[in-house]
């Protein structure tokens, strides 16, 4: 009778090792086809995502190019009592990483002209600055939206052009200069896909010495604040890894 219960109790033992082997190997494979996914990995940009939902095995590839350019849709030159003529257009190449708040941003801003009486000044800025988005590294933060700000250096070129009393029809009283400057700023990004539209305000530093139709060089304040409506296009470095607007 003893060993009829030994020889059940060890059978039950065995049965229960069985179906806890069997199990644990099941939970794996399911757990391992989890973090396999396709869909769980490839729409996830943003770290809280990545360290979520990524595989412990790869890691992906978020950097990108981002060409752009837009307009102005207001501005207003730093040397007092000029007027705006014509509104600036600004272009620019980015280089960055979603995974990364810091990029790097080249550019130019051309075209824009302001009339003092008989003065016209048009000054162009070729800038080299940093871009931080504080709200990438953000948990909960909406990733279709990004904030944040400019610093770098600028380059300027300025002319001034004496116009007279008919701006068709001018002669001589034309002064070009070089200088060196800064830009900084801040600004909102929409993101959709590869799609970006931003609304950004430029502050741009410049400073140089004019005759202006006098005898003597007096300064003239070459620099601009604007608000810029850009539009770009953003070339991945990496795989395509799109599979739903929502996210990146």
């Amino acid at each position: 009778m003893l060993r009829g219960k030994q020889s059940i109790i060890q059978l039950i033992f065995l049965f229960w090792g069985i179906t806890s082997v069997m199990a644990s190997g099941i939970k794996s494979d399911s757990t391992e086809k989890y973090f396999r996914s396709p869909m769980l990995l490839k729409p996830q940009a943003t770290p809280v995502y990545n360290n979520l939902y990524r595989s412990r095995h790869q890691d992906y590839d978020f950097r990108y190019i981002e060409l752009g350019g837009g307009i102005a849709v207001w501005q207003t030159s730093h040397e007092p009592k000029m007027e705006n003529q014509n509104m600036a257009l600004h272009f620019y190449g980015e280089y960055g990483d979603l995974q990364k708040p810091l990029s790097y941003v080249v550019g130019a801003n051309v075209k824009s002209t302001y009339l003092q009486e008989n003065f016209q000044l048009a000054p162009n800025y070729y800038f080299a600055h940093l871009k931080y988005s504080p709200t990438r590294m953000y948990y909960g933060w909406p990733v279709w939206f990004n904030l944040y700000g400019i610093a770098g250096l600028s380059a300027w070129n300025a002319k001034l052009n004496y116009v007279g009393r008919d701006f068709n029809n001018y002669d001589a009283g034309r002064e070009n200069k070089w200088g060196a400057g800064f830009v900084t700023g801040v600004g909102a990004t929409f993101e959709f896909l590869s799609l970006t539209l931003s609304g950004q305000f430029s502050y741009f530093y410049g400073k140089g010495q004019y005759e202006g139709g006098g005898f003597e060089p007096q300064d003239v304040y070459t620099g601009s604040a604007q608000f810029n409506i850009l539009l770009g296009y953003r070339f991945w470095l990496g795989e395509s890894l799109w599979k739903c607007p929502t996210y990146k």
